[in-house]
C-alpha cells in the first residue's frame, strides 16, 4: 500500500515536473516570436541607414550643390560674357569704321560738347534744331572724297554766343563716315571711330 502510494506520489511529481518544464518551454516561444517581430518592427522604423542609403544622401548632396553651384558659375559666366560681349561690340563697332578719305582724323574726345550733341542727334535721326540741318551737302570745295550729289548731308553744330548757325558743322557720308569742320568747309576732319550707321 505505501509502495503504491510512493508511485503515485513520485509519477504526480514526474507529471509536474513535465508540465512545468513544457510550461517554461511554450512560454519562450511567444516571447521569441514577439521579440522577433518587434526586433523587424524596430529595423524597419528605426534602423540607421545603411551605407548605401547614406552614400546616396550624400550623393544627393553633392548633386545639388553641383548644380547650384553651376547654376552661380552659369550666372556669373553668363554676366562676363555679356559684359565681354558688349565690349567686344563697341570695339568691333569702332575698328569697323574705315577710314574714308586722307583727312586728318579726329577722336570723339577732342570734339567740342557740342558737336557730340549733334552726332547724337544724328544717330537719333533728330529733332534738328535748324531746317537746314540733314539737307544735302553739295561739296562743292572738293575737299571731301568725290561722291555722287546726294551722297552728303550736312548737320549744324551750335556755336555757344552765336546768333546764326555759326561756322561748324558735322557732314556724314552715305556709308555711315562723319566729318567735322570748324570753319564752315574750308578744312574738314575725318571723325575717327564714328558711324551714324
Amino acid at each position: 500500500m505505501q509502495k503504491k502510494k510512493l508511485g503515485t506520489i513520485a509519477g504526480a511529481v514526474i507529471a509536474l515536473l513535465v508540465g512545468i518544464f513544457g510550461w517554461f518551454a511554450t512560454a519562450d516561444e511567444p516571447s521569441n516570436t514577439l521579440s522577433s517581430s518587434q526586433t523587424e518592427i524596430g529595423t524597419t522604423q528605426d534602423s540607421a541607414p545603411s551605407n548605401t542609403e547614406q552614400e546616396n544622401g550624400v550623393a544627393s548632396t553633392l548633386r545639388i550643390n553641383e548644380t547650384q553651384t553651376t547654376q552661380e558659375t552659369t550666372g556669373t559666366t553668363r554676366v562676363e560674357t555679356t559684359s565681354l560681349s558688349r565690349t567686344t561690340s563697341q570695339e568691333s563697332s569702332a575698328n569697323a569704321v574705315i577710314q574714308k578719305s586722307d583727312l586728318p582724323t579726329i577722336v570723339l574726345d577732342s570734339l567740342p560738347p557740342e558737336a557730340l550733341d549733334t552726332l547724337e542727334l544724328i544717330e537719333n535721326k533728330g529733332p534738328y534744331p535748324y531746317r537746314q540741318d540733314n539737307g544735302t551737302f553739295q561739296n562743292r570745295e572738293r575737299i571731301l572724297p568725290i561722291e555722287h550729289s546726294k551722297y552728303y548731308r550736312e548737320f549744324t553744330v551750335e556755336t555757344p554766343g552765336s546768333r546764326d548757325r555759326g561756322a561748324r558743322r558735322i557732314v556724314t557720308g552715305g556709308d555711315g563716315e562723319g566729318y567735322y569742320t570748324s570753319d564752315h568747309y574750308t578744312s574738314f576732319k575725318e571723325i575717327e571711330g564714328w558711324s551714324w550707321k
